[in-house]
């Protein structure tokens, strides 16, 4: 009975803890600007660039000052270059060991010095980076923290990653020299994690240094089997490295605009009043599947918009509206518009920056807002900061099913039993992946996940999200020397081993045990509903509407169905661009207002933007008519194939047609 007290006892302590105003604000660095040539990754802080910042205040113990103070200090240094940040510690240690001695292990099972960076300050996509005294390393990425049931992305590596131990005693030897301290120098490429830093920059930061007690025995450092200690730049008040809310901030100097921009008493009063109020009820659901009608920071103004799914806190304050969602993310809501006039754009590589500024340029000069770009991640991150300036909203665009650099052993199957590993349907290029595979889905989650974390991009735009071609267009099947008046087995995929076993599974039967199957109605539809699975999965990660999730499709769904069993009818997006390439069907432009009703009656309300084909259009009035038809047709704006494609005649049809339907959707 007495411990059952003592606990309602500390758990009430800790509960009014959480919930009370005395959490002090996280503290601050200011991060000097140095030219990449004056550092050395050696471990030896004595650079004098080092020389010229203070070092941090000493570590604490992770649930706050209240706690013991650390018997061995701990401290930091940062510094930036217009490429790398770098970071300096310094841990005092009476007793320097290390047992792991292969990098991407976990390091905290050892003592360890931690890196956390969050970018962007919304608590989500943030970078882990760990150490030990041998220069072992552990670097992941989080899509969000472990309260919600996330799986790191260990597989993320930071390419370019510098970092050096210096022992100031022995190590791993207890009867060696009396150690003092040990120290590291690290250099973190700026692109790996951004796309560049601007002086007066501010980002959310901690570090944390892992400690365990040991006994020598047999001249080695045993661990105790006790808990260890942690030791923190910036108290998170648990024992959770984990809650981003309570992370330090790194301001990057700005010498020309010295007035430093640290998160006011403002800011912090509200990011906390929305974090507790996200902390109760997210408490609150996993004990009774329900909301309470009363939350911290209620009477204060914290509203909550929404329950279920999609739950969103909102605080207003000086015209500001900040929000937090059910997964902890926090953001500044902005009165973003949704552009009208979209283009879809390959990227290339051998364009500089100053060339990339006049097609930015030039794209905003016609009244395009919205650029459906297909780029490596790197480019993006730099391309970021350019749309900006020009206005542009940036949706990188993504193959998703097909895939030239998906193993062979995913490859798509048709019913002869040839795999597109070894087989050719139509051209080359064309290599499916079956998506019935759960590593199917997971490559595909990997390749978004690596385009989520460009920081500044608006959305992702996914293509190729179907199977093979069954029925081409009518106007390419001259090109193939094909008559397609019916499915033929060559094209005819979805034939994988598991995709037959699911299948089998779920209805007590192998699909090419029913009469006429590749026909059949239900198989066809499990096949359409294992893509529509992957889309929506996809979907349900995307927790706000701050990143957009989108995709290129077939000219309507029903249409759609038929063509490539790609049921988009049922997908959960923020936006469908339709490819409605009139010529490809040999049709004119009254189809393609058909094609847009159709597509509207399934999604009365969403966005839905008719993708036209430039090269179709030889003239200037054949452009103007095919954009009339669409939003006669019910579009919401128009997206064109491509700017590569893009002549005179087209330039002057857009301009005109953005001056009469204006830029924004309303």
């Amino acid at each position: 009975m007495k411990k059952i007290v003592f606990l309602l006892i500390v758990f009430s302590i800790l509960v009014s803890k959480v919930y009370s105003q005395d959490i002090q604000r996280p503290p601050h660095f200011i991060s000097q600007k140095v030219n990449s040539s004056e550092m050395i990754i050696d471990g030896i802080i004595d650079e004098s660039a080092w020389e010229r910042v203070e070092w941090s205040g000493e570590f604490q113990d992770i649930q706050g000052p209240e706690f013991p103070k650390p018997n061995q200090p701990t401290k930091m240094k940062m510094l930036w270059s217009d490429s790398l940040l770098f970071i300096a510690a310094y841990l005092e240690e009476n007793h320097i060991w290390a047992h792991i001695e292969e990098d991407e292990k976990v390091m905290y099972y050892d003592n360890d010095f931690e890196v956390f960076i969050d970018v962007n300050r919304d608590h989500h996509h943030y970078f882990e980076f760990e150490f030990n005294a041998l220069n072992k390393k552990w670097d992941l990425y989080l899509d969000q923290p472990y309260r919600d049931s996330v799986t790191p992305d260990n597989a993320w590596n930071c390419k370019g990653l510098q970092h050096e131990i210096h022992i100031l005693g022995s190590l791993n030897e207890p009867s060696g020299n009396v150690d003092s301290a040990w120290t590291i120098e690290i250099a973190i490429p700026i692109h790996q994690l951004t796309g560049n830093i601007e002086p007066g920059d501010v980002w959310n930061v901690n570090f944390s240094r892992v400690q365990w007690q040991t006994n020598i025995v047999d001249g080695k450092y045993v661990k105790k089997k006790q808990r260890e200690d942690n030791w923190v730049w910036s108290p998170t008040w648990q024992i959770n490295i984990h809650r981003p809310e309570y992370w330090g901030q790194c301001y990057f100097e700005d010498e020309e605009n010295p007035e430093i921009a640290f998160m006011s008493e403002q800011e912090w009063g509200v990011r906390l009043s929305l974090m507790q109020a996200y902390d109760f009820q997210r408490a609150y659901w996993k004990r009774h599947q329900s909301y309470s009608d009363t939350w911290p920071g209620k009477e204060e103004g914290v509203e909550m918009l929404s329950q279920g799914y999609r739950t969103i806190f909102q605080k207003e304050v000086g015209g500001q509206v900040w929000r937090v969602n059910e997964k902890g993310r926090v953001w500044l809501e902005k009165d973003k518009k949704t552009p009208k006039f979209w283009i879809w754009m390959s990227g290339h590589k051998e364009l500089s920056y100053a060339e990339w500024e006049l097609i930015f340029e030039e794209i905003n000069d016609m009244g395009i807002r919205g650029l459906l770009l297909s780029t490596s991640s790197e480019s993006a991150r730099m391309l970021v900061p350019l749309a900006k300036k020009y206005e542009l909203q940036l949706h990188i665009w993504m193959w998703a099913m097909n895939r030239g650099d998906a193993p062979a052993e995913l490859m798509s199957v048709n019913v002869l039993g040839k795999s597109l590993a070894e087989e050719q349907a139509y051209v080359g290029y064309y290599k499916f992946m079956c998506p019935a595979l759960p590593e199917t889905k997971k490559f595909i989650e990997n390749k978004v996940n690596e385009l989520r974390r460009i920081e500044g991009i608006d959305g992702i735009h996914l293509d190729y999200i179907r199977y093979v071609d069954v029925f081409l267009p009518s106007g390419l099947l001259p090109k193939y020397d094909l008559i397609q008046d019916d499915i033929l087995p060559a094209f005819d995929y979805g034939y994988h081993p598991e995709m037959l076993r699911k299948f089998e599974m779920k209805y007590g039967k192998n699909p090419k045990s029913i009469p006429d199957y590749a026909h059949d109605s239900l198989w066809q539809q499990f096949r359409m509903d294992q893509v529509t699975g992957i889309v929506n999965g996809l979907a349900h990660q995307f927790s706000s509407k701050e990143i957009q999730l989108t995709a290129a499709v077939f000219p309507d769904p029903n249409m759609s169905r038929t063509m490539v069993r790609q049921d988009w009818g049922k997908w959960n997006l923020d936006a469908y661009f339709p490819m409605v390439y009139n010529g490809f069907y040999e049709a004119g432009t009254d189809w393609i207002q058909k094609r847009m009703e159709v597509s509207r009656e399934y999604f009365p309300h969403q966005n839905i933007f008719c993708g036209l084909y430039l090269v179709d259009c030889k003239e200037e009035k054949q452009l103007t008519k095919s954009i009339s038809a669409a939003f006669k047709g019910g579009a919401s704006g128009i997206s064109f194939f491509d700017y590569w494609g893009m002549k005179e005649h087209h330039k002057k049809a857009i301009r005109k047609a953005i001056k009469k339907q204006g830029l924004w959707v309303e």
